[in-house]
């Protein structure tokens, strides 16, 4: 078993020694020997290790002076703190919103599609050439964030059953700890998560979706009828665990498609995901790399979604701060001040996914996502030294910059990303109709003195992130049942911010069809198009599968009163 601490040291002298273009010895077996541990979760084909550029031609604009540009994001991303009194997060409050449980899917996604683990410091390193940063993680929709190498390569996350019969079915272990639930990640006694991504205990919504997922592997191998649901599932030489592995992979590939992406898109990018799914398999890309664009700026949406505190995460917990999410789980023994060190899940704070979906039977508690815009909840944009561990790799000398919003927005420019402007622009070629924002759209709101600054060189040189960030906070939604076809009627309200705006729809939609599509494991390649869902329910209904597929493994056993 790797530790978090060894598995990050030793992933980390592997990203320095790429980032320096060092040939070390050491440095290359530790590149080798991280990527065996975490990158070779049985996709079928190339696992590539760098990223890419998606507009190779687009360079960054230049600046008056790079120092006084850093300056200049420093002031911007301190300023994109949400000052706001707290709002009603519920889902009665804001029909339209996307459920909580999408802002932490989408953080499941990304560990699932990239892990960057160059510090702050070097960042701009490489920028004339992001292939030679390494990515840790393949870049597909495998889930090797869940299966890692396997029973063969990482048999610390699977059941060790001394039965020859049941060789090739290997089951997740789940809670196994001296004081864990049956219903918390497994951990040692330390309370360090056994997963093969350590980032996948960063906090409780992100770990117990993790769990969900271990339970849903288990429950399709222990299940002959989902076994056998469809003549693609099992291969000559198959063993029972590679058939469900399959069949989690591609239920989880198709929610990503069907449900997540048109959830999160707007509507002019959301009606053309079936025409850019063709475009893509009839040239299926090669050599796939995820483009910096989607991993340093588009996909960090989500920060944006995140609440400074849930309504309710179960029948007994309610109003729920953000903080008590970070500081519950074991993967530094982190909690709350004064409490005792805490290394597995109490059962109280067991998550019910139909406080985070909408999974009958409906509550009153569910919960709404954040609206997308240029604010981060106040818990998030400041995060404090022990946590700053946790989301941070940090070169020797360098002092952690503990603003989240500055960290992006620094990265970004370090690493040459092309400005908003510039990428709306070359999008807009690409889909004839989007809407490219105009000036006074972008500084127009409470950062206005700074984009305007011409110290700072960033007017109408937005960074990429913020300007998605913006044209989400502007696109507008109509609200259901607004709209009156009839003359003289009133006109339909909207709402802002409850999708991506044109530009990150495009980034977004283009990089997870292109993840799927290059991948010859997934449900997109070849003959598998003709593939439908098996798993109950998760095929029906727009916006339903990913909670259809929770309701699968998140049944209550009788008597149990702890979700509604």
């Amino acid at each position: 078993m790797i530790s978090r601490r060894k598995f990050f040291q030793t992933a980390a002298v592997g990203s320095a020694g790429l980032a320096v273009g060092g040939t070390s010895a050491v440095a290359r077996n530790a590149v080798l020997t991280t990527r065996a541990l975490l990158a070779s979760a049985g996709t079928e084909g190339p696992a590539p290790g760098g990223y890419t550029r998606m507009f190779p031609n687009l360079k960054p604009a230049s600046v008056p002076s790079p120092l006084d540009t850093e300056i200049g994001l420093h002031a911007l991303g301190e300023a994109m703190v949400d000052q706001s009194a707290p709002t009603n997060g519920m889902r009665e409050s804001r029909p339209t919103a996307p459920t909580a449980g999408y802002t932490y899917f989408g953080q499941f996604i990304d560990h699932d599609l990239t892990l960057d683990l160059t510090s702050l410091a070097h960042a701009g390193l490489n920028a004339d050439s992001v292939e030679q940063i390494q990515n840790f993680r393949t870049p597909y929709l495998d889930l090797d964030q869940l299966y890692g190498g396997g029973p063969n390569l990482s048999p610390f996350l699977y059941r060790n059953e001394t039965d020859p019969s049941q060789r090739g079915k290997e089951q997740f272990l789940i809670g196994k700890t001296s004081a864990g639930t049956l219903d918390d990640l497994p951990r040692n006694p330390e309370g360090i998560a056994l997963t093969a991504d350590p980032r996948q205990d960063e906090n409780l919504i992100l770990a117990q979706l993790h769990v969900a997922f271990l339970k849903l592997h288990n429950f399709v191998i222990s299940q002959p009828q989902a076994m056998s649901a469809s003549p693609l599932y099992r291969r000559q030489g198959d063993s029972d665990f590679a058939v469900a592995q399959r069949i989690v992979r591609w239920h989880y590939q198709w929610i990503v498609r069907h449900d997540y992406l048109e959830t999160i898109t707007n509507e002019t990018v959301g009606k053309n995901l079936a025409n850019l799914e063709r475009t893509k398999r009839a040239l299926p890309p090669k050599d796939f790399r995820i483009p910096v664009e989607f991993s340093a700026a588009a996909f960090r949406f989500g920060h944006s979604m995140v609440r400074n505190s849930y309504d309710s995460i179960n029948k007994q917990q309610k109003n729920v701060a953000l903080q008590t999410l970070l500081y519950l789980t074991g993967s530094q023994g982190l909690t709350p001040p004064g409490d005792k060190a805490n290394v597995a899940l109490p059962a109280e704070w067991r998550v019910c996914w139909n406080r985070f979906f909408e999974i009958p039977p409906h509550t009153t508690w569910l919960n709404s996502a954040e609206t997308i815009d240029t604010k981060i909840a106040g818990s998030l944009h400041h995060l404090d030294e022990p946590r700053l561990k946790q989301f941070s790799i940090k070169a020797a000398t360098e002092v952690v910059e503990p603003s989240l919003p500055v960290r992006t927005l620094l990265r970004g420019f370090r690493m040459g990303l092309p400005s908003g402007e510039q990428v709306a622009k070359e999008v807009a070629k690409r889909m004839p109709g989007i809407k490219v924002l105009k000036e006074d759209e972008i500084i127009g709101g409470p950062h206005e003195e700074i984009l305007k600054n011409p110290k700072y060189g960033l007017r109408k040189n937005t960074p990429l992130w913020y300007y998605i960030l913006k044209e989400a906070e502007l696109e507008k939604v109509p609200l259901p049942g607004t709209a009156n076809p009839l003359p003289g009627a009133n006109p339909p309200k909207f709402a802002n911010g409850i999708s991506l705006g044109p530009v990150g729809s495009y980034i977004v939609a283009d990089t997870l069809l292109g993840a799927l599509v290059a991948d010859q494991g997934s449900y997109l390649w070849g003959d598998y198009p003709n593939w439908q869902p098996t798993l109950q329910g998760t095929s029906s209904g727009q916006g339903r599968s990913m909670a259809n597929l929770l309701a699968l493994v998140s049944t209550p056993d009788p008597g149990d009163d702890h979700c509604d």
